[in-house]
């Protein structure tokens, strides 16, 4: 027969061996339940952002003669301006959220101990950082557009905005973010009824979507990249 001892023992290697699944599980519910609640705080402001970023495109198109003006090697960088000019439309109300996300997301007990979840966490920071160079005070594209076209399309007189833009897609080129695909599969997993609500957002990132962006036939896209718009426009 067992002493008490020995079983007593046994119970707390027990115990010991199931303190770190124990305490993962933990910290993805909390991982999780922070992303869903940005997620579905997201999903309230979507109407109102896509509204801000539906002025954004309307300002935009206000001045299409000049963006079929411009020279083809100018409609790269002026398509540029115009995306990020519309992303922050969109950013004007979810920044705020996935600014508080971001935040809780750095305040969750044992997230370190778990590699796919700190490797998130650092995804979502590093693109925290991405996301506000881009989207925060973005240019008015339309009037750079505009200002260049009067200072006719050289190079000597590009506009600050538009060396801006291009310093981040470089910026945005060179920076490693860390893979969130292992804390998505986590997520799914141990992550409750959060779990694939908080994957889908871990997917998405804090990164406007393009198809939030450009929406349908975009008459700015089509002046200055045609190519690039859907089939059924002209």
């Amino acid at each position: 027969m067992r002493s008490w001892r020995s079983s007593a023992l046994s119970a707390l290697a027990l115990l010991a061996l199931a303190a770190p699944a124990s305490a993962a599980d933990s910290a993805a519910r909390r991982f999780a339940r922070a992303t869903a609640q940005a997620s579905r705080a997201l999903s309230l402001a979507a109407p109102d952002a896509q509204r801000a970023a539906d002025a954004r495109r309307q300002a935009g198109a206000a001045c299409l003669d000049t963006w079929r003006a411009a020279p083809p090697e100018r409609r790269d960088d002026l398509f540029e301006l115009y995306f990020l000019d519309v992303s922050g439309g969109l950013w004007s109300r979810d920044g705020t959220i996935l600014t508080r996300w971001a935040t809780a997301l750095s305040r969750i007990p044992g997230v370190s101990a778990s590699t796919p979840l700190r490797r998130a966490r650092a995804a979502v920071r590093t693109e925290m950082s991405l996301a506000r160079a881009a989207y925060d005070h973005p240019a008015d594209a339309c009037t750079v557009a505009k200002r260049w076209q009067d200072a006719g399309w050289t190079e000597d007189s590009i506009p600050a905005e538009v060396l801006k833009a291009r310093a981040f897609l470089v910026r945005s080129t060179n920076t490693r973010v860390p893979d969130t695909r292992p804390a998505q599969r986590l997520l799914r997993r141990h992550g409750g009824h959060d779990g694939a609500r908080a994957a889908a957002l871990l997917a998405r990132g804090p990164g406007e979507p393009t198809a939030r962006v450009i929406r349908g036939c975009d008459e700015v896209l089509l002046a200055l990249e045609p190519a690039q718009a859907p089939p059924n426009c002209s």
